[in-house]
């Protein structure tokens, strides 16, 4: 059965704190960052505030280099690839390969070839609007740590560009 998760980013946010929401609006999981550090950090946390995962950026790095740990076990490593058309990306353990259009934010998560989640963004006009659709709900913070950590390289970049 497909579910449903919600996440909304305000572009000009710096609090570094964002929810994801499920089809009714509850609260389901919350995000913290700290991102003002030599390696940004991001954590994932339940609707009671434990931590469940945590996406670490590599201190020194030519390109943007993510690690997934969920449960305190490492899952994958998200890596930004040299791309002169369209952004690419390797996902490194797992079984996992993405399918689809990362520049506009819509694409399909795959594991071990059986799709276990797709991300679909929603165009709005001072926020970022995603509607995450698990498949399978044993890899929800997979699905869901992949869509922060390529959301927060792409809004790194957009940064970059207009400076």
């Amino acid at each position: 059965m497909t579910k449903n998760l919600y996440f909304e980013r305000k572009l000009l946010s710096i609090k570094g704190k964002a929810t994801i929401t499920d089809e009714a609006g509850n609260v389901v999981y919350q995000t913290e960052n700290k991102i003002f550090s030599l390696r940004p950090t991001f954590y994932i946390q339940d609707a009671s505030g434990n931590t469940v995962a945590t996406i670490t950026g590599k201190a020194v790095s030519l390109l943007p280099k993510f690690f997934v740990e969920i449960d305190g076990r490492e899952k994958v490593t998200i890596t930004k690839k040299i791309s002169f058309l369209k952004p690419k990306y390797e996902i490194d353990g797992a079984g996992i390969t993405v399918n689809g259009n990362y520049l506009d934010m819509n694409f399909e998560i795959l594991k071990n070839g059986a799709k276990i989640g797709q991300i679909d963004k929603k165009w709005v006009s001072i926020k970022d609007k995603y509607q995450i659709e698990v498949d399978d709900e044993s890899e929800e913070l997979l699905v869901l740590a992949m869509v922060l950590t390529v959301d927060f390289i792409k809004e790194q970049e957009r940064r970059a560009a207009t400076n």
